[in-house]
């Protein structure tokens, strides 16, 4: 993009972009973290169901 666009528009996206860069990043990571606590919540859902099912003389 630094090449293609020039000026003080760019400079004050530049300066922008810096700034909320970390913010995005710890976003992102907080998004992840997150996802793997669901996916082990659905885990551990499907566990309890598939025991409960087993009292029920289901398989």
């Amino acid at each position: 993009l630094r090449g293609e666009w020039e000026g003080r528009a760019f400079e004050g996206f530049d300066q922008q972009f810096n700034q909320l860069k970390p913010k995005v990043q710890n976003f992102a990571q907080l998004l992840q973290e997150i996802n793997m606590q669901l996916n082990k919540t659905a885990e551990a859902v499907a566990r309890h169901d598939e025991d409960l099912s087993r009292n029920f003389g289901l398989q």
